[in-house]
This record gives structure tokens, C-alpha cells and sequence, in this order.
């Protein structure tokens, strides 16, 4: 029987650190709510008592009597104040008050923090962790410790980073976490001092570690090989600094690699899925490069690399992307052969050979507006359109009739960009006027504008990201630009690109083909 490692997601708590990071309240039950579709057991909520919406948070799921499946939120707070018993701490109080079953303690294993930083002494933080849970206990908590600083004060006094353990355990605690807050630990020694912790509590260990040396998921799996049965995580690895454990790809090289039981399989395809959602209610750009759910994981652009996945999938994939939600393919660019283009169009028309004369139209034409400045490695939604050209199946849902922008003087602040659009789709025309902040977001706006009263289903697409980049410097303000526009509806994402050397033509067409893709999609052409 596989070994089950336990998962406490602190997205909300740890991830709400993260610089650009800010949830409301709605953000939070939503995610909460996914990551009880993954099967996660615990998630910090966040601290009740001294934020208010994550007050807000726990009083709304404590008030409708919220339940999950398989998710318990648990509330975060400090062990109570020095010289301040547990039970006349008013935050500590208000914690235990707001949460429901849960509660995450945290308070200083390190002797160096608890003079320098709490300005108490050794026997005084000791109560303080002591009481502090036998307070939880005594008002029906079950109570998660995590050790502070433990790694740094272990290296520095290992007798006593072990006896604020003891008094957690001593007092109530379920389970200690030991914390790598500074996020400096080496992988080697986390693992013999987990190995060592764990030899000498009779309770659950658990892993939280920070990405300061880029080692966060490292550590966490060299602690969990020293017996640590619980890991700490954020999505997408967000949090204070450089962040934490990122669960995206820690959670399947436990399962995938190391052999631990973390997610029931069919949850674990909901992973990429997940972390995509996740990304997008945080408002974060995603990491398409990303292990294991990025867009790019499993996407192969090397002639030699395409070859070998084609004739064999294992050749260039170290596990199947599907187990985690993901999908295999390729990147097509100018490098591409025949048999690259034939896999691609496969996926629009099986049984295409590399020798078809659609093959050799789709290659010629990449190959040519590639030398214009055109990229599609990193445009799918433009690539797949030119593919349904290719093959003759491009529908063409709508039609500029023509469009006007107007420009504000540019030296005033907070002044918006206008756009009269007026288009044409099938035999009825629409005539619409925006403002936007600046001439590419009026003419976005505009455009949903126009055709949402066709295209209902546009009302779900967003525009993440927007690049330009010069291609021939040399010709100055003559120069052609690139515009990347990356879209999403929340459950995919895809890239479009457009080239001019008129900045609002190049973003007209990237933005045009954004909207083409969503609507094939919604049609089932791609």
C-alpha cells in the first residue's frame, strides 16, 4: 500500500503575501471550492483576526455552514503575546471564536528570533506556544503547529528547536510543520533533520518550505524521503519573497515519481485545469513554462525531438501529460519540416500525410510570413486559423466595414482613447463607439462591443497579455512591430499575432484573430 503524504494548501494565507497578490472574499471561496474538487484535505484560509475580509471569510462559511468533500479551511494565527495568557489574548480569542474546526499556530523554534526578534527569553516562548494550545484544545480546536524559523534554529540550537516541538505536542497539537521560513536550507539537510524530528515525536510531520535558493520543491521532497507525511504549497508557487513550494509540480513528483499516494487519479487530471483557474482568479499571468501543467511542458519544436515523440511518445516525455490534465504537441515556426506541419494538421484532419499538397501550402505560407516578422511557435490560435484556411474550413464571422480612433492629447493624465467601429456580420451591420485607455483597449472594447450581441459566448473571453516587439530596428520609427495578445476563458488559453508597421493595424489583426479562435472553438472547428 502506497504511503499517503497530506497536502495544507496556503494559497490564500502564504500566496495572499505575494507582491500583486490581493483576494476578495469571492476569490477566495472560489478557490477554496477548486481545490476541494482536487481532493486537497487542508487550506489555510488566511488569519481571521487580523485581516477583515479573511474575517469575513470564516464568519460567512461559520454563518451558511459551509462543507466541503474532502477540504478542511483552517484559520492562521500567532501563539498569543509575551506576558499575555492565552485566554486573555483578544486576537487569539477572536481566531478561535471565528474558526471552525481547524487552527494553525504558528510561533518561533528558533532561539536566535525569540530574543533578537520577540525580545522575550527561551522559558517565556515555550509558555507561550504551551498555552496558546491548550487554549485551541480547550475550546474543541484541533490544532496544527508550525515552527517558525526551525531549520535555522535547529542548525544554530538543536535542543531547543526540538523542545518547542515537544511543547506543542505536549499541549494538544495534531501535527508540527517544520518551516524553512528564510527559505535558505540546503536539500541534504533538510532531509536528515526531518529524518531526526520525526525519530523523535509520535505525531505527523509536515514540510513548509520558502523558494529564496530556488529550492522549495527540492526540499519538500528530501523531506518527505525523511518522513515528513504532510507538505505545505502554494499554486503556482506564489508567496512572500520568491515564494513556496509550488504544489503544481511538487504534488505529481510525488505521486508520478516517487511512488506517494498525494490526489486520487482522476483528481490528478484535474490539476492543470486547476492551477489555470487558480492563476487567472489571482489575476497572475501563468507560467506557461511551468512543469507538468504549463502550456509549453510537454511541446516539442526540435525536428529531432518531433520525430522521436512521433514515432515513439516516451522519447521526449517523462511522463504522459494527461495524467496531470496536460496535452502533448508541437511548436511550428520557419525550423519546421513536412513532418512537423502534416503532425499539426493531423489534428484538424487525421490521416493528412506529410506528402498531402495541404502540407506543402501550410509550410510554404509559415515559411513566408515568418521572414515578414509573423512567429507562431508562440501563436496557436493564429496557427490554428491558418490551418483551417489551409484546409478550407475557415469561417469568417464577421467584417470590418471601418473603424475610426481618436486620440486624446497625449500629454494630459487620465485621458481615454476613442474607437468608432463599425462591422458587418451576415447581413446586418452594427456601428458602436468605446473609450478604453489607449487606442488598442478602445478598439478591443469596441470590437466585444459590436459582436456581442452575435456572439454571446465572447462575454467569457479576457485579453491576459499584450507584447509588442520591434522586428527591423534599424528603419527607427519606420520599423515594423510584432503584436503578441495573449486571450483565456478561464479554462484555456491561446495566442494570436499580427505584423505592420502601423502599431494599431498589428494590433487589429492579433486582436481579431483572438476572437476568430474563441468563436471556431466554441463551433468545434478547432
Amino acid at each position: 500500500m502506497k504511503t499517503k503524504i497530506g497536502v495544507l494548501d496556503t494559497t490564500l494565507r502564504d500566496g495572499a503575501q505575494s507582491a500583486l497578490v490581493s483576494y476578495t472574499v469571492k476569490d477566495k471561496l472560489k478557490i477554496l471550492d477548486i481545490l476541494d474538487a482536487l481532493g486537497i484535505g487542508f487550506a489555510e484560509g488566511g488569519a481571521p483576526a487580523a485581516i477583515t475580509k479573511d474575517e469575513e471569510l470564516f464568519a460567512y462559511l461559520k454563518r451558511e455552514r459551509v462543507r466541503f468533500r474532502t477540504l478542511k479551511p483552517v484559520a492562521f494565527h500567532s501563539t498569543c503575546r509575551e506576558g499575555v495568557a492565552a485566554r486573555e489574548d483578544e486576537l487569539l480569542r477572536k481566531t478561535v471564536s471565528l474558526s471552525d474546526e481547524y487552527v494553525s499556530l504558528y510561533g518561533k523554534s528558533s532561539l536566535a528570533q525569540v530574543i533578537s526578534v520577540l525580545r522575550t527569553s527561551d522559558t517565556e516562548n515555550l509558555r507561550m506556544i504551551a498555552d496558546s494550545i491548550s487554549y485551541c484544545r480547550e475550546n474543541g480546536k484541533r490544532v496544527i503547529f508550525e515552527g517558525e524559523h526551525f531549520f535555522d534554529g535547529y542548525r544554530n540550537d538543536p535542543g531547543y528547536a526540538m523542545q518547542t516541538l515537544v511543547s506543542a505536542v505536549n499541549a494538544g497539537a495534531e501535527r508540527v510543520v517544520l518551516c524553512d521560513t528564510n527559505g535558505g536550507s540546503m536539500p541534504g539537510e533538510i532531509k536528515r533533520v526531518v529524518r531526526e524530528v520525526c525519530k523523535a515525536l509520535s505525531v505527523p510531520v509536515g514540510i513548509h518550505c520558502h523558494n529564496d535558493c530556488g529550492l522549495a520543491v527540492a526540499n519538500t521532497l528530501f523531506a518527505v524521503e525523511g518522513g515528513a507525511v504532510d507538505v505545505h504549497g502554494t499554486f503556482c508557487g506564489i508567496g512572500e519573497r520568491c515564494g513556496n513550494t509550488d504544489l503544481c509540480t511538487v504534488i505529481p513528483d510525488l505521486q508520478l515519481k516517487m511512488g506517494f499516494s498525494v490526489l486520487p487519479p482522476d483528481r490528478l487530471r484535474l490539476l492543470t485545469g486547476s492551477a489555470r483557474r487558480i492563476a487567472d482568479i489571482t489575476n497572475l499571468a501563468f507560467d506557461e513554462r511551468a512543469p507538468y501543467v504549463g502550456g509549453y511542458a510537454f511541446r516539442h519544436k526540435a525536428g529531432a525531438h518531433i520525430d522521436g515523440e512521433e514515432k515513439w511518445s516516451a522519447a521526449f516525455q517523462h511522463t504522459d501529460p494527461a495524467q496531470v490534465g496536460n496535452s502533448s504537441g508541437i511548436l511550428i515556426s520557419d525550423q519546421s519540416g513536412r513532418a512537423a506541419v502534416a503532425k499539426r494538421l493531423r489534428e484538424l484532419a487525421p490521416g493528412t500525410d506529410k506528402n498531402d499538397p495541404c502540407v506543402t501550402e501550410l509550410l510554404a505560407r509559415i515559411k513566408n510570413e515568418e521572414r515578414m516578422g509573423y512567429q507562431y511557435e508562440n501563436a496557436d490560435g493564429s496557427l490554428a486559423l491558418m490551418m483551417l484556411e489551409t484546409l478550407g474550413r475557415r469561417k469568417r464571422y464577421f467584417e470590418l466595414l471601418d473603424f475610426k480612433i481618436v486620440l486624446s492629447d497625449p500629454t494630459k493624465s487620465d485621458v481615454l482613447t476613442g474607437c468608432l467601429l463599425k462591422i458587418a456580420v451576415g447581413g446586418s451591420e452594427a456601428l458602436v463607439a468605446s473609450e478604453g485607455k489607449g487606442p488598442v483597449n478602445a478598439i478591443d472594447l469596441a470590437l466585444r462591443k459590436a459582436l456581442g450581441g452575435f456572439y454571446p459566448v465572447l462575454e467569457g473571453m479576457k485579453l491576459t497579455d499584450y507584447k509588442v516587439r520591434v522586428i527591423d530596428s534599424d528603419a527607427a520609427t519606420a520599423a515594423k512591430v510584432r503584436v503578441s495578445i495573449e486571450s483565456s476563458d478561464s479554462r484555456s488559453v491561446w495566442r494570436t499575432v499580427g505584423v505592420s508597421t502601423d502599431i494599431i493595424e498589428a494590433s487589429w489583426l492579433a486582436l481579431c484573430d483572438s476572437i476568430d479562435y474563441m468563436l471556431s472553438a466554441a463551433d468545434g472547428l478547432v
